[in-house]
C-alpha cells in the first residue's frame, strides 16, 4: 500500500484480485483427478500415486473444475457468474506462467465483456503471482514435524526447510522486497548454496515488475 498501487485501481479490479488471490492455491486442497479438463487428462495422470508431487504440479489446472464444481448452483442460477468467475480463475491460474508466457491474460472475450482493460489484468495478475512467491514464512507449517514424521520427496523437504528458514517476509515498498532469514550455522555443508538459493527464489519477484 506505501507504493500507492492499491489507490490506483478500482473496485471491481480490486474484487477481482481478493477472489483470485483466495483460491489461487485452493487446488492443493483437492486430489480428485476429475478436475483436470478430459482433454487435458492423459497428460496430467502421470504420477498421480505420488500424492503430493502430483497435487502441487497440478493444482493449477484443477481450479477452473474445482470451482464450478462448487459453485455449481449459484451458476445454474444466474448465467452472468461464470463470465465473472472465468476471469477470476483466470487470474488465479497466471501464478503457475511467467509474464512473457501465453496464456498469463487468458479470458480475453469475458475481460472485455466486463469492460476490463487487460493490461491491467497482466497487473493484477503479477500482484498475485509476487504474493504466491512471498508466502513462505514458517508460519506456512512445523517443519520439523514434517521432516521427522512424513517421508516427502527431495522437492517436498525443499519446500519444508525453506518454509523454515525463511523467519519473515516484510514485503514490499518502493519496489524493494524484505525477508529476513534464519541463521544455520557456518559448519553445516554448503550453508552458503543453501541462501543463494533463497535469495535467488526471492528475487523471482522482479520478474513481474
Amino acid at each position: 500500500e506505501s507504493d500507492g498501487w492499491i489507490k490506483k485501481i478500482s473496485s471491481q479490479e480490486a474484487a477481482y484480485l481478493l477472489l483470485g488471490l483466495l483460491i489461487h492455491d485452493i487446488g492443493m486442497l483437492s486430489q480428485d483427478v476429475k478436475y483436470i479438463p478430459a482433454q487435458q487428462r492423459s497428460k496430467y495422470i502421470k504420477g498421480s500415486s505420488d500424492i503430493a508431487n502430483w497435487v502441487r504440479r497440478t493444482h493449477v489446472i484443477r481450479i477452473e473444475g474445482l470451482m464450478k464444481h462448487i459453485l455449481d448452483d449459484y451458476i445454474k442460477k444466474d448465467s452472468k457468474l461464470e463470465i465473472h468467475l472465468n476471469v477470476i480463475i483466470g487470474m488465479a491460474s497466471s501464478h503457475d506462467k511467467w509474464p512473457w508466457q501465453q496464456g498469463f491474460v487468458s479470458c480475453h472475450d469475458e475481460i472485455r465483456e466486463l469492460n476490463l482493460i487487460e493490461s491491467r489484468i497482466a497487473a493484477l495478475n503479477a500482484i498475485i503471482a509476487v504474493c504466491d512467491l512471498l508466502d513462505e514464512d514458517s508460519n506456512r507449517c512445523d517443519t520439523i514435524v514434517l521432516m521427522k514424521h512424513h517421508h516427502g520427496t527431495v522437492e517436498n523437504m525443499a519446500h519444508w526447510i525453506r518454509h523454515a528458514l525463511t523467519k519473515e517476509v516484510i514485503g514490499v515498498s518502493n519496489q524493494e522486497v524484505t525477508v529476513i532469514f534464519r541463521s544455520i550455522t557456518s559448519e553445516i555443508p554448503n550453508f552458503e548454496m543453501v541462501y543463494r538459493a533463497l535469495r535467488n527464489h526471492y528475487r523471482l519477484v522482479k520478474l513481474y515488475n
